[in-house]
């Protein structure tokens, strides 16, 4: 029953992540609770996300539609907490997958190739390298 709300409430499906226990699905942060039903946490309002990925189990980190804009979010133990953001240049960050020694690659406007080693200090000043723009090609 509820996967037939679930499919009427978010009809078109851009971003799913398992984050440690909870589920997010676009702006919306789901938990499973012990009947097997998904059950609203949390809503991340207008934030226009397209893409998302653990960096920890209390550390999220979202892709947005449009300046390459990327944001950190905290996990407080039941909710999530707006963090930092950065811009990291044009279009949607539609792809992040992070490698085993903390680099964050990211697939921006689907033309360039973006390695970004995050600090949770300063995103804004976090080691970056365009690995690949398809307007010129390999850039490291």
């Amino acid at each position: 029953m509820n996967s037939i709300i679930l499919m009427k409430t978010l009809p078109s499906v851009d971003v799913i992540l398992a984050h440690e226990d909870r589920l997010i699905i676009d702006d919306t942060v789901f938990i499973v609770n012990d009947k097997d039903a998904l059950e609203t946490l949390f809503y991340f309002n207008k934030q226009r996300i397209t893409s998302a990925i653990g960096l920890s189990p209390f550390i999220l980190c979202l892709g947005h539609r449009v300046n390459g804009m990327l944001s950190l979010w905290n996990w407080t133990g039941a909710t999530y907490s707006f963090h930092q953001q950065a811009s990291f240049g044009e279009g949607s960050i539609d792809t992040m997958r992070i490698d085993g020694q903390g680099n964050l690659y990211c697939l921006i406007g689907k033309y360039s190739v973006l390695r970004i080693t995050p600090s949770e200090v300063n995103l804004a000043t976090s080691e970056r390298s365009i690995l690949y723009n398809s307007k010129g090609g390999e850039q490291e």
